[in-house]
């Protein structure tokens, strides 16, 4: 189970560029699981919107919803 840290995080000042390598490294292996996750939204407006008026299909492909969804496939894939 992943731990929760609470409180701010000290990042010393040799160590920024370490950080901003790790982002970008963490952020290019989502890379994939993002696009993937934004074309099944995107098909899901499209059946929507030959269902439903444009103003439905908004509400429910936004991030909002989609978010959720992000952590919910986030959730199976660890499991």
């Amino acid at each position: 189970m992943a731990k929760v840290f609470i409180g701010r995080v000290v990042i010393p000042g040799d160590k920024i560029n370490e950080y901003f390598e790790a982002l970008q490294q963490a952020e290019a292996a989502r890379a994939p699981f993002r696009e993937s996750l934004e074309q099944l939204n995107q098909e899901f407006g499209e059946y929507l919107a030959s269902k439903y008026v444009p103003k439905t299909v908004r509400k429910h492909t936004g991030y909002r919803f989609v978010y959720p969804l992000y952590l919910w496939l986030h959730r199976c894939r660890a499991a």
